[in-house]
C-alpha cells in the first residue's frame, strides 16, 4: 500500500478508537476493542516506517532501469 493510504487508514483508526470511548460498551469489550485497534496502528506505524525505509532503494532501481536503457541506446545508436 501507499504511504498516503497507510496514513489515511490510520487517521480512520484514530477516529474508531476516539468515537469507542463515546459508545459506552461494557468493560471486556471495551477494552478488546480498544486493544485490537491500537494493534492495528502499531502495525500501520511500523508499515509505513518500513516504505519511508524503502523509499531510496525504489529510486536507486529507477535509475538503475533508466541509465541501463539509456547505454542500451546509446551502444545501439553507436554499432550504426
Amino acid at each position: 500500500m501507499s504511504i498516503k493510504k497507510l496514513e489515511k487508514r490510520k487517521e480512520e483508526l484514530l477516529d474508531e478508537l476516539y468515537m469507542l470511548h463515546f459508545a459506552e460498551p461494557s468493560p471486556e469489550l471495551y477494552m478488546q476493542k480498544r486493544n485490537e485497534i491500537e494493534h492495528e496502528i502499531v502495525c500501520i506505524e511500523d508499515e509505513i516506517d518500513l516504505e519511508k525505509k524503502m523509499l531510496p532503494m525504489k529510486w536507486m532501481l529507477y535509475g538503475f532501469i533508466l541509465i541501463a536503457i539509456g547505454m542500451l541506446i546509446w551502444a545501439y545508436a553507436v554499432s550504426k
